[in-house]
């Protein structure tokens, strides 16, 4: 049996799997996780594109589950990858197609956010300010990537075509190629985030990103940066974050995601980072956005579906 969290299969992918399956169960938007849940029972492959994160308690719940095929990347975000080692769970995720979807999604939070927007649309909506400060042009802006993948790559492309000159970039391999075509430079992260305006964060979440953005990388900030975390929210200590954001040691922090996710976030009346209370200028985080494209989902489905049919194969 399979289950299809997130997403809809298309007549092109119900053809890839005409007869492999018993049932196929989909649940595009559940609602908690008792909706997915209560009809896992006897699911044994499963196709993981909602906002669900699938612990032991999760896996108990799917006794009969032997595949997870995450619509993503970042595996860790997720899924709690012991526990599905110690049932014994393949795990395979669909890394890279959606590069373009996330690289478009930040270019666009980078151009808005310059020019605090949000903030100004909600003191429009409030009748409580009226907006009108200076913004800086991307031409304007040094912008520093963190994490020079397949994601940040594709960001530097669409900098580079409408003109950004200044873009330096953090990454754990030089990129000798994209230095000559774009004239992109290596910095080290923490001369980037004391000279760059924007930082845009692209990096795999693991025990060494952990907090990878502590007090020390925030005291090294110019007051006046934007930084757009597209990471895990855990690459970022949010006690830190917080006093940086209070104390002006930078301007603004974005994260496409949050510390409690789903049906765990109660908002702002239940939030101890104390984020959701500062205002839009300050903070803003949205619902793991970057990657929902149609155009991205469209393409991660065929990918994970090989992975499930490769792997019974193989059996």
């Amino acid at each position: 049996m399979l289950m299809v969290t997130g997403a809809c299969l298309p007549d092109t992918q119900r053809r890839l799997i005409d007869g492999r399956f018993a049932e196929v169960i989909e649940i595009v938007s559940p609602l908690n996780p008792e909706d997915i849940f209560s009809r896992a029972g006897n699911v044994t492959d499963y196709i993981l594109g909602g906002p669900e994160y699938i612990d032991a308690a999760s896996l108990s719940r799917m006794p009969e589950l032997r595949r997870i095929a995450l619509l993503g990347t970042g595996i860790p975000s997720f899924i709690d990858e012991a526990a599905a080692r110690q049932r014994n769970i393949a795990v395979f995720n669909t890394p890279h197609v959606n590069a373009d979807s996330v690289a478009e999604f930040a270019l666009g939070t980078i151009i808005v956010n310059a020019a605090d927007a949000i903030a100004s649309a909600e003191g429009v909506r409030q009748g409580s300010h009226w907006l009108q400060t200076p913004w800086r042009t991307l031409q304007d802006s040094r912008i520093g990537i963190i994490g020079l993948g397949h994601i940040g790559q594709a960001l530097t492309r669409r900098l580079a075509a409408l003109g950004v000159r200044d873009i330096v970039y953090a990454s754990r391999t030089r990129k000798p190629a994209l230095e000559r075509e774009y004239g992109v430079c290596f910095m080290p992260m923490r001369a980037m985030v004391a000279e760059c305006h924007v930082v845009s964060m692209h990096v795999n979440y693991s025990q060494e990103t952990h907090h990878l953005f502590d007090a020390a990388m925030f005291s090294a900030c110019r007051p006046d940066l934007r930084l757009h975390c597209f990471s895990n929210p855990l690459t970022i200590d949010p006690a830190a974050a917080r006093r940086a954001l209070e104390d002006g040691q930078v301007a603004q922090l974005y994260l496409d995601g949050y510390y409690r996710e789903w049906t765990s976030n109660a908002g702002k009346t239940q939030d101890p980072e104390g984020f959701l209370t500062l205002p839009y200028s300050k903070f803003m985080a949205t619902s793991h956005l970057a990657a929902q494209s149609v155009d991205a989902i469209g393409r991660q489905l065929p990918m994970a579906l090989r992975h499930l049919i490769d792997d019974v194969q193989n059996e």
